[in-house]
């Protein structure tokens, strides 16, 4: 945990270097980021920075971006500017909606036939975890082997362990 609030900290001060300012919260700077990334990689198609999955702020060629920018940075922060609320707005709006959606999980399994249903299929899960039939199934779905059946005391920890 330590390591990514490290990384986050990193990244707040790589972007608030690049804009002189600081960002609300993480959330925020990770969205002006990414916003960065893209534009960074559409400008610069062929730039092996562009497209490395590691690229960091820092990898950036600035004078490629100043060049292209006509040595005006302004313009790139303007497009981020741009960008930001409408991320923002949109991850309202993805929360908002999320929030919904778990209150709406939770009203239906208060259900009492999804409640029946749930304790159903746990105790037919416990029951059949130990028989032979579920172990096959099980390593043939893992493995695919149909032969797998004849040794099912050690099955699946073999199936469990190739992956």
């Amino acid at each position: 945990m330590s390591r990514s609030t490290k990384s986050t900290e990193t990244l707040l001060s790589d972007i608030d270097s690049l804009f002189d300012r600081e960002f609300e919260n993480p959330s925020e700077a990770y969205k002006a980021y990414n916003a960065l990334w893209k534009i960074n990689r559409s400008l610069f198609p062929d730039n092996k920075a562009s497209r490395s999955a590691n690229s960091t702020i820092g990898t950036w060629d600035e004078s490629e971006l100043s060049e292209r920018f006509k040595s005006d940075l302004a313009t790139l922060e303007s497009m981020v500017s741009r960008l930001k609320p409408r991320l923002i707005k949109m991850d309202k709006k993805v929360r908002k909606e999320n929030g919904k959606n778990a209150k709406l999980w939770e009203e239906i399994c208060k259900d009492p036939r999804i409640q029946r249903t749930l304790s159903e299929m746990e105790s037919r899960k416990t029951k059949d975890a130990g028989s032979d039939k579920d172990s096959r199934e099980d390593s043939g779905y893992h493995t695919g082997r149909s032969t797998s059946g004849s040794d099912s005391g050690s099955e699946g920890s073999d199936s469990d362990g190739s992956w």
